[in-house]
């Protein structure tokens, strides 16, 4: 069985930044998440707090993550990890079809939950 450098369960902004680095450091490496990438950030409407984008949608972000990523040739795991085990020197992450994985570090990087509904919160999410 092939042990990976990372397995970075998450595709939003932090996983893809952590699969960007470990490609341009030469790492072996899974990232496990949805290929559509971040639903929180496409359902924004106006993002402006990342260094080097004055200003833009959720929409163009993710285009611009799913261009870099197919650059870099990065591809997403469309599997979801529902554990992970520490074995001393590795960690090994068992998938929802029951495959195994092996993988020296292990990053997780799969946002935050969302908070208790307020009330509105639904006509306004995403608009700043």
């Amino acid at each position: 069985m092939e042990r990976y450098d990372l397995a970075i369960i998450g595709s939003g902004p932090a996983g893809i930044s952590a699969a960007l680095n470990a490609q341009i450091r030469g790492k072996s490496f899974l990232l496990f998440g949805r290929k559509a990438l971040s639903e929180k950030v496409l359902k924004s409407e106006r993002i402006s707090n990342y260094p080097g984008i004055p200003e833009t949608s959720g929409e163009q972000l993710v285009q611009q993550f799913q261009s870099q990523m197919e650059k870099m040739q990065i591809a997403v795991t469309e599997e979801t990890i529902t554990s992970i085990y520490n074995m001393e020197d590795y960690f090994s992450l068992l998938a929802d079809n029951n495959k195994i994985y092996e993988a020296k570090t292990v990053i997780l990087a799969t946002g935050m939950d969302n908070a208790a509904p307020i009330s509105g919160e639904a006509e306004l999410l995403g608009r700043g």
